[in-house]
């Protein structure tokens, strides 16, 4: 399946290299769900480490 991103920018992505407003939008288009779901519960993870609880599970 072909979104349009080339391989490297892919990677740099997944490696949390950080991206761009538009760049998320993209992907959130590509993957058929909203950014806002792709955000949800970013930084929990920090926060439970930090002793706070949260709902969801970090991995």
């Amino acid at each position: 399946m072909d979104h349009n991103f080339h391989l490297t920018h892919l990677q740099r992505i997944e490696s949390g290299k950080g991206l761009s407003i538009p760049t998320l939008l993209r992907v959130a288009e590509a993957l058929n769900v909203s950014a806002a779901d792709l955000i949800d519960g970013l930084g929990m993870c920090a926060d439970i480490e930090q002793g706070a609880t949260g709902g969801k599970d970090c991995k």
